[in-house]
């Protein structure tokens, strides 16, 4: 009777056990799944607001922008080639020359065109030795003849110019499009500046251009939105 009862008492045990460790079970994987959904959704609230910031430091370099629903297409100034530090930290203009006579070569002696053709070679592996500048909402090359000398075939103030931008949304993926010759792709370079968006759209409202960018995975969706000084 004993045993009987010993046995019998062990069964009762297991089942409770069995109970306890269902509903404790049960809880824990609620509390993961739930704590799993808290990160996920964070972590995509800083992925958004880090693509919005991305965003908008390469677009604040930007001139003559273009929009489309979802592209933007800009020229990007070369903000990189303007100052340089001299041998006593001062800086100074790289690109001094602001205009120049039709057809003739002009000095410049305070400039390092070289240093600039250079630059443009590592950045995007040009090895023309020209610039490309904005003249009048058109863009024109510079020819470099040496490090302070250059020739152009237009008169007036310019600025110095990196490459032509294209930013757009394809198959939920904000890419970027480089392009250094501007006119042909013979040099582009493109890749992925955020994924998981499922809105890339740029708005002009009372004359402030608004940039909104929504991403969304599983079923997860936030949104972000800012105007943007440019």
């Amino acid at each position: 009777m004993k045993k009987a009862f010993t046995l019998l008492e062990f069964t009762f045990s297991c089942v409770i056990f069995a109970l306890l460790f269902v509903l404790i079970s049960k809880t824990l994987k609620e509390n993961y799944h739930f704590n799993l959904k808290i990160s996920e959704s964070h972590q995509m609230l800083l992925d958004l607001n880090q693509a919005l910031l991305n965003t908008e430091k390469i677009l604040s370099k930007c001139l003559k922008i273009q929009i489309s629903p979802n592209a933007l297409t800009c020229l990007l100034r070369d903000e990189e080639n303007i100052l340089d530090l001299d041998s006593n930290y001062k800086a100074y203009l790289m690109n001094s020359t602001l205009t120049l006579d039709n057809n003739t070569s002009l000095y410049s002696p305070k400039s390092q065109f070289l240093k600039i053709l250079q630059n443009r070679k590592d950045l995007f592996k040009d090895d023309e030795k020209r610039l490309y500048v904005l003249v009048q909402d058109e863009v024109k090359t510079l020819q470099i003849l040496s490090d302070k000398n250059v020739k152009a075939d237009f008169v007036g103030i310019f600025l110095p110019l990196e490459a032509r931008l294209d930013l757009i949304l394809k198959n939920t993926k904000i890419e970027y499009e480089l392009r250094p010759k501007f006119h042909n792709d013979s040099l582009k370079q493109s890749g992925i500046l955020a994924q998981n968006v499922s809105v890339f759209e740029f708005q002009n409202r009372a004359g402030n251009l608004i940039l909104k960018i929504c991403m969304q995975k599983g079923t997860f969706n936030q949104c972000l939105q800012k105007r943007l000084y440019l």
